[in-house]
């Protein structure tokens, strides 16, 4: 009866540490799961960040075929809208940016209009593996190479910059703080 006993004392106490490891391991595994979780959604949010907050302005040759542009453009693999902005809306554009100091721009309507016709383009971003200057630089390449397009502009290099050096929350700051200054 004391063998018994013993026996069943001894696996209560290795039932007992199963138990514990268990639920250590169980304790471990949740853990992990929370912060991939958590790097998953970052990485989703910071993904939607820049396809919202990057843009190209791709600005045309005056003598350029805007309609047969916007088509080439929205043939490129990624892209994902190409908005036209005429020169008279570039020039409104600029003087409700200046409206504090609107005379800078007086004299420019009509023929005197020193602004391109062009167009803002979005691209698309897949995953985290896309927010890099080599995948951002492709599309710069892309559109340099359409007969019309006489400039290519975008934002990339300096939130990439603002997001490798100083993390995604000061990345969001810096991006309502640019908001607030141009509405």
């Amino acid at each position: 009866m004391k063998k018994r006993t013993i026996l069943t004392i001894l696996l209560l106490i290795v039932l007992i540490i199963i138990l514990t490891l268990s639920i250590i391991f169980i304790i471990k595994l949740k853990e992990k799961i929370d912060i991939k979780l958590k790097k998953e959604k970052e990485e989703a949010e910071l993904v939607e960040i820049f396809q919202d907050a990057t843009k190209y302005s791709i600005f045309l040759e005056d003598d350029a075929d805007v309609h047969k542009l916007k088509d080439e453009i929205l043939n490129i693999n990624g892209v994902i809208s190409a908005e036209f902005i005429s020169k008279e809306d570039a020039l409104e554009i600029m003087k409700e940016r200046f409206k504090d100091n609107n005379n800078l721009l007086e004299g420019y309507e009509g023929e005197n209009n020193v602004f391109p016709n062009s167009y803002i383009v979005q691209i698309e971003l897949n995953s985290i593996d896309d927010i890099n200057s080599k995948y951002f630089g492709k599309f710069i390449n892309e559109f340099e190479k359409i007969e019309g397009v006489q400039k290519v502009t975008s934002s990339y290099e300096t939130y990439i910059n603002i997001y490798e050096n100083y993390g995604i929350e000061k990345f969001k700051k810096f991006l309502e703080e640019v908001e607030e200054k141009t509405t």
